[in-house]
């Protein structure tokens, strides 16, 4: 059961860094910040998808580990 309850923070915290990726796409007026931010909430989004929901630490394991 402790595999559903970190599936449930990872998609908590894929909610939560959405709306920080809102908010700073529309509230932020300086240019360079606006961007830094969007891209670091994406960057981070990016990084769960591909370590919790696609496994990519499997890939480095042993041939029966994946």
């Amino acid at each position: 059961m402790e595999i559903f309850r970190i599936g449930w923070v990872v998609a908590i915290a894929l909610a939560v860094f959405t709306v920080v990726e809102f908010i700073f796409a529309s509230e932020v007026h300086n240019t360079e910040i606006r961007v830094t931010g969007v891209m670091l909430a994406g960057t981070i989004k990016a990084l769960l998808i591909i370590w919790f929901f696609m496994h990519i630490a499997r890939a480095w394991r042993g041939e029966g580990a994946h």
